[in-house]
């Protein structure tokens, strides 16, 4: 079962086919046909979240959950929620006296989660050795959907540019950004030769990854910035994770769990997420301002990166034990 570790966790194609032939039907009509109305790009980009990006991390207690169980530990949801939102409350915090610092650490966290989703790994390679290829990966998929959208990005990040004018200014120029992108996927090509050297897995697994890999980046960058976030993190990344969670919450292979269901789970905080949109919808109605509250989203998505990504990577860790057995 080690070889098939390379793949994604459930072994589950199909997904991956459809989200990624969506992607390119889209890069298509985008480029070939007629350019996406930017109004549009936003409504599809909301739906994408409120579909699969919300619901995907409003299970994180169920996860937890099934997590603890697994490990034969006792679970209480009262520790769970106190853990989970003073967490949230102290990197929000981090956010109000330090945003440089925490937008870095929410792109190499962001970067781990999407590279441990993306790339899953034997449970013979060395955790440390793991991580480094998942965050390598990661930082290539984040950097580029960053630094392929300059002039958006900007925009969105001009709260806090003022201490950071010079940083932002650098890393933004096309020719820092492509080189910063190419030593990223030479990197990410010597860390797949040597995972490939240590233990022999497949080649075609290798070349399926690579395949796979050129063809989200160049999704990516050939999608305007709202269409692009919303394939890879409202579609790919959201719809994988779901799949994954529903794998994850099966008890057995004639027990699975269904979409249905799952979302059903979902229901009640995602109701609670949806209510803080609303909440940031108004204020940047109040402000005037669509930045702002491009901002306030973005931070509220980081604020709840932190807890997130513990549960799901427990989570992933058991889907690799599971998978080797």
């Amino acid at each position: 079962m080690e070889a098939s570790s390379l793949q994604q966790y459930t072994s589950n194609t199909t997904i991956s086919r459809v989200l990624l032939s969506a992607g390119v039907l889209l890069v298509l009509w985008t480029n070939c046909i007629m350019p996406v109305p930017e109004t549009i790009q936003w409504i599809f980009f909301a739906a994408t979240i409120l579909i699969a990006g919300i619901p995907h991390g409003a299970l994180d207690h169920i996860v937890a959950k099934q997590n603890s169980n697994l490990q034969n530990h006792s679970f209480s949801n009262t520790r769970f929620y106190l853990t989970y939102v003073s967490r949230m409350a102290l990197y929000g915090i981090c956010w109000y006296f330090f945003p440089s610092f925490a937008l870095l650490l929410f792109i190499v966290l962001s970067a781990f989660h999407f590279g441990e989703t993306d790339l899953p790994l034997p449970i013979s390679i060395h955790k440390r050795s793991a991580i480094v290829l998942q965050t390598n990966y990661g930082l290539l998929i984040v950097l580029v959907l960053l630094l392929t959208h300059a002039q958006e990005v900007l925009a969105i990040l001009k709260i806090i540019e003022k201490e950071n004018t010079f940083l932002l200014k650098a890393i933004f120029k096309p020719l820092h950004s492509t080189l910063i992108i190419l030593i990223l996927f030479a990197l990410l090509i010597l860390n797949f030769i040597g995972q490939y050297r240590s233990h022999r897995l497949p080649l075609q697994r290798y070349v399926n990854i690579a395949f796979r890999t050129l063809l989200i980046l160049g999704i990516i960058i050939c999608l305007p910035l709202p269409l692009a976030f919303a394939f890879y993190f409202g579609c790919w990344h959201s719809f994988q994770s779901l799949e994954n969670i529903r794998q994850h919450l099966s008890n057995s292979e004639s027990e699975h769990i269904g979409f249905t269901h799952l979302l059903q789970k979902c229901i009640p905080f995602s109701l609670l997420a949806f209510i803080g949109i609303g909440v940031l919808t108004f204020l940047a109605t109040y402000l005037q301002t669509e930045s702002v509250f491009l901002f306030f989203f973005f931070v509220g998505i980081a604020i709840l990166t932190a807890p997130h990504l513990e549960v799901m990577s427990d989570m992933y860790e058991h889907l690799r034990k599971k998978e080797y057995k």
